[in-house]
């Protein structure tokens, strides 16, 4: 990919909707990010965002990964490179989930970057996943104690939002709705 085409790619711009306050904010990862295990990018896009956006950010962002070799059969949560580059976000960040977005099921991207699959198959169109049942219940867990929990820090108003978010992004590991509203009172 040349120079330009990578500036292009990476100005991290989705259209925005008219009236729509909340309409998806992008960052797109590089090949090169990827390789490098390289954040910077993801941080200084979110930093950028919190200026820009007056802050309002919770189910907004969309990370799209570009420029890495395509295998075929497997999907981006399927490669190792996308992976290992997510769970060093994840890792640094473990309240992601408070920021990602729904839109082009991105956060179920993510989870499954961070989830251990045992196997996929396919139901007609439709994606099916073998899960190692204990440590992606634990995951489910982690995931929507850091993201509720910074969550009422950050914005208690959208807290009953970000816990459907999270429900049906995790499925299905959904520790429960009421599980949720018990523990994050």
């Amino acid at each position: 990919m040349s120079n330009r085409t990578d500036l292009i790619i990476d100005l991290d711009i989705l259209p925005r909707e008219e009236g729509n306050p909340n309409y998806p904010l992008c960052i797109n990862i590089s090949y090169k990010e990827l390789k490098n295990s390289d954040i910077r990018k993801f941080f200084s896009k979110l930093k950028y965002f919190r200026n820009t956006e007056q802050g309002k950010l919770q189910n907004r962002i969309v990370i799209r990964f570009y420029g890495y070799p395509k295998e075929d059969g497997y999907e981006e949560f399927e490669i190792e490179l996308i992976r290992k580059w997510v769970r060093k976000l994840f890792s640094l960040m473990p309240h992601l989930f408070y920021y990602l977005s729904e839109f082009f099921d991105n956060a179920r991207k993510i989870f499954l970057c961070l989830a251990d699959i045992n196997a996929k198959f396919y139901l007609g169109e439709k994606i099916e996943f073998d899960f190692f049942e204990d440590e992606t219940k634990q995951l489910v867990k982690q995931i929507c104690h850091y993201a509720i929990t910074y969550g009422q820090q950050e914005n208690g108003a959208g807290i009953e939002e970000l816990k459907g978010v999270l429900k049906r992004t995790v499925k299905p590991f959904d520790i429960g709705y009421y599980q949720l509203n018990k523990e994050f009172r």
